[in-house]
């Protein structure tokens, strides 16, 4: 609850500071008018793009645990997830969703979030790999941006705790301390499935590398995607710098606050201010990716309500389908 509160601590002074004492609102409107709404509707349609090379990740990576997923009930079931990603205070909701919705193919909780886990796993390691070379390709400018380097280092340690988490016995040890012995049994038996496979995924050479290549061309899609609402906004930033721009920020935006508001606002003024962007401009910027999200976890929400099946593991109903012949 304290964490919580400190978000929205966070979140409310930020964005305070920069609608009260970096931009003027008539500016604001100003920017968003004179956009190419042209370019701002082919960057919200890159956002396929990204459900695409997602839904494929995790197709992948459940076939390497023998479930097999048609792939447009995965992207379905991201869809529905930006909705909880957006509208809910944690960043986790949408994750907690997908495994809700996998358990039905997997017939295991446990099963279902080690698939879910090890793809968010791939897809933050390709980010901070991103983030660390754009970092060190622009280290005097990263070097006046405190808040890159305490984006990344909250990133490794998380990472690292994540591993350590899976390959040694630390987690075990804690679940040995609860006092209930039925509760205690269950929540193991949890844990084991779940690091087992998570630990399995993580040693399929095969999984692996496909699972970082998807992360990669989403990394890659994110940052055209960016470049494109930048061009709709008549930046004149050439592609490459986006790479160094977008990857920073996005790592920058772990940091907590309720779903990055106030934040995302501030280090856009901040890095493209390196780059002559106006205050106004880069908040536009900002705004325009909040309201883009939004709109996608508004389509989330009406497909949330609406759907009728969820993923359902293929061969198991191939099997079904003999048993009834």
């Amino acid at each position: 609850m304290i964490t919580f509160f400190l978000k929205i601590a966070i979140s409310c002074s930020l964005i305070t500071w920069v609608l009260v004492y970096q931009v003027k609102l008539s500016e604001l409107l100003g920017v968003v008018e004179m956009a190419n709404i042209w370019l701002l509707l082919l960057a919200f349609s890159m956002h396929l793009i990204g459900f695409l090379f997602s839904g494929l990740r995790w197709q992948r990576l459940l076939k390497s645990q023998m479930v097999y997923v048609k792939l447009l009930p995965l992207i379905d079931s991201y869809l529905v997830g930006s909705f909880f990603n957006v509208f809910m205070p944690t960043r986790i909701g949408g994750d907690v969703v997908r495994v809700k919705d996998l358990r039905r193919a997997t017939k295991s909780m446990s099963l279902s979030a080690s698939s879910v886990f090890v793809e968010r796993f791939l897809g933050i390691s390709v980010l901070l790999f991103f983030a660390l070379c754009a970092s060190l390709i622009r280290l005097p400018l990263a070097k006046q941006i405190p808040a890159i380097w305490i984006g990344l280092s909250f990133a490794v340690i998380g990472l690292v705790l994540f591993l350590l988490a899976m390959f040694s016995q630390f987690i075990s040890l804690f679940i040995g301390f609860i006092p209930l012995k039925k509760l205690r049994n269950k929540i193991l038996i949890a844990w084991k499935v779940f690091r087992d496979n998570t630990v399995w995924l993580l040693s399929r050479r095969e999984a692996l590398v496909w699972g970082l290549w998807y992360s990669i061309l989403l990394q890659l899609n994110v940052v055209i995607h960016f470049w494109v609402i930048g061009e709709a906004l008549g930046y004149k930033i050439a592609l490459l710098d986006y790479f160094f721009l977008i990857p920073i920020q996005l790592v920058i935006l772990m940091l907590p606050t309720i779903n990055g508001i106030g934040l995302r606002e501030a280090s856009s003024i901040v890095l493209f201010g390196f780059y002559g962007v106006g205050a106004s401009q880069a908040a536009a910027f900002a705004f325009i990716d909040l309201a883009m999200m939004l709109a996608i976890g508004l389509i989330g929400w009406v497909r949330f309500l609406t759907r009728r099946s969820i993923p359902k593991n293929q061969l198991s109903k191939i099997y079904e389908q003999k048993e009834k012949i």
